[in-house]
């Protein structure tokens, strides 16, 4: 049987370099069963989602469900009580290919520590966009301290060298954090989103720059009198044999790991998940023949752009139109208020409309270890990191949201 504590308590702590303030009252339930399994083997994928936030899509169990079917099990941390999910918190033993967005050494910059070892990756399988699946109610942070302690323990067991959770938003990681008082917050990267106004492309279009607003109105122009032509389908069979093809020579084309038999293993993994059912599809067509695409998926009120690919004589601008310009009209039409884009060409994106978010990870010892760096090294370098990205869009302040400014 369980038993109900209550805790009242307020604190400030210091995280990374930002001061924290908070207090409360909260109810320690126990018992909550602490165990890892993988995603699959949960009893109740809705009580899951019932955790996931309008901006958590790549959170969510089908598009975890969908990595495992791809790339095989991993573990994932649960906190249930009976059946019912209080959080979770999926892993993956990291990338080995050498991708700058998942090597750690690459991703923490110039801050000193044995970053090339072996690290126990929190969040989705190559998931630039992690969130914090745990309660609302009032066991929240207990629950986060237990799924930690467990992950540590783990880690310590298997003999990584740490753990990080990256990609993660500010307020997201700064929670995480305070829980685990010998964790690490590094700010890392930049998150770029689209946010689409109650009136449409129109109102997006109006809002923007004269000079960015003409480059936009030209890139359209010079599309359409190409021959391109947008349409939109669902991610079904035939469209999905087309995407594998394109993608896949888009990602050789530039280096990334994966080919064909990878884009017919995701979407086969898609498929099976159901989460392939939140697909749409944007198409340039000329005449008879899709030149290129653009897959997003959909969840609450956002638009998550995943993958895109073209052939090599697609009309010109054929990216922009089809990620930018055609998406935010039909989200506009379809009653999406957000786009989420690829962490990557943040300049092309903030040239076409796209605000940044800080985007952070938490770096966590092994259980019966101390952290990695200091929390004054910690803030020095978050501070840097900040000022880096307000240096680098000196002369579009309007693209950095305000929540850089915690470290100014």
């Amino acid at each position: 049987m369980g038993f109900e504590i209550d805790i009242s308590f307020s604190k400030m702590v210091t995280i990374g370099g930002i001061d924290i303030h908070y207090h409360g009252k909260c109810k320690d339930i126990s018992p909550i069963s602490i165990n890892f399994t993988p995603i699959s083997l949960i009893h109740s994928p809705k009580s899951w989602n019932s955790l996931v936030g309008p901006n958590a899509f790549y959170s969510s169990y089908e598009w975890i469900h969908s990595l495992e079917l791809a790339h095989g099990t991993n573990p994932t941390f649960l906190a249930q009580i009976d059946d019912k999910v209080l959080g979770g918190i999926p892993s993956w033993r990291g990338d080995l290919s050498g991708d700058p967005l998942f090597t750690l050494s690459e991703l923490i910059g110039d801050l000193p520590g044995s970053w090339d070892k072996q690290f126990l990756w929190l969040g989705g399988h190559r998931v630039t966009a992690n969130s914090l699946i745990c309660t609302k109610g009032e066991q929240r942070s207990h629950v986060i301290r237990e799924l930690i302690h467990a992950v540590r323990v783990y880690a310590d067991k298997h003999q990584f060298s740490g753990i990080v959770w990256p990609y993660l938003s500010l307020e997201e990681a700064c929670e995480i954090a305070r829980c685990c008082p010998s964790a690490n917050f590094v700010l890392h990267s930049a998150d770029p989103v689209v946010h689409i106004p109650a009136d449409g492309f129109q109102g997006f279009l109006q809002a923007a720059r004269r000079n960015d607003r003409k480059k936009w109105q030209k890139e359209i122009k010079d599309f359409q009198h190409s021959g391109g032509e947008v349409e939109w389908k669902p991610l079904e069979f035939d469209v999905i044999q087309l995407a594998a093809r394109l993608i896949a020579a888009n990602r050789s084309k530039y280096g990334s790991s994966g080919g064909l038999e990878w884009m017919h293993r995701t979407f086969s993994a898609q498929l099976q998940s159901g989460v392939a059912k939140k697909a749409i599809v944007a198409l340039s067509r000329v005449g008879e023949k899709i030149m290129a695409l653009a897959i997003f998926y959909r969840h609450h009120d956002w638009l998550y752009g995943r993958y895109w690919g073209a052939d090599i004589d697609a009309p010109p601008y054929s990216y922009y139109v089809l990620t930018h310009y055609a998406a935010v009209k039909w989200a506009a039409q379809h009653g999406f208020r957000h786009i989420h884009l690829s962490i990557s060409a943040w300049e092309s994106k903030v040239r076409r409309g796209a605000h940044l978010y800080p985007l952070a990870m938490v770096i966590f010892p092994p259980h019966g270890k101390s952290g990695f760096v200091s929390e004054s090294l910690a803030r020095k370098y978050n501070k840097s990191v900040v000022e880096h990205w307000k240096k680098r869009f000196l002369t579009r302040p309007e693209a950095i949201d305000i929540s850089w400014s915690n470290w100014a």
